[in-house]
């Protein structure tokens, strides 16, 4: 989602509406590296549990 207000005026209003913007992209980025975290715990997750695994199999008769 990507929200971006355009005014061509230098006022008042286009102070708020450049911050606006850049707060915006600034939220952009933070989800998305939360979601890259959020993986990358995930996969770190299942490879733990795979190496729990793992070693019953190798060992068992």
């Amino acid at each position: 989602m990507e929200l971006k207000w355009k005014l061509r005026e230098a006022s008042d209003f286009k102070f708020l509406t450049d911050q606006f913007n850049q707060m915006s992209q600034n939220i952009r980025h933070l989800i998305d590296e939360n979601e890259t975290i959020q993986e990358e715990r995930h996969e770190l997750a299942v490879q733990n549990l795979q190496n729990q695994l793992s070693p019953h199999f190798l060992y068992k008769p």
